[in-house]
């Protein structure tokens, strides 16, 4: 959707802000103007994720814990930035 744009064979996308930041550090000379239209819609609105294919509990606290300890040192910021995303806060 962002290439669409950018050549104007669209003139809007719904894309994640994850997705617009990384499109707009790597084509900074064509960056596209956000607009937080979807803001509301709790499928764009995740920060940090982690898919598992089978449920397991043990498993499920230990990823949330090291996310907790790499949010708190700053390092999941500093991963989102160099890839052109800010975190947003929990909606």
């Amino acid at each position: 959707m962002m290439e669409a744009l950018l050549h104007r064979e669209i003139v809007a996308a719904v894309v994640s802000p994850a997705t617009a930041g990384y499109f707009n550090l790597t084509h900074a000379d064509r960056a596209a103007r956000l607009i937080a239209a979807a803001d509301a819609d709790p499928g764009l609105s995740w920060n940090v994720a982690v898919g598992m294919i089978k449920p397991d509990a043990r498993l499920r606290e230990a990823v949330d814990e090291a996310l907790d300890k790499l949010m708190a040192d700053g390092t999941i910021v500093r991963i989102y930035a160099r890839y052109g995303v800010v975190l947003q806060p929990p909606g």
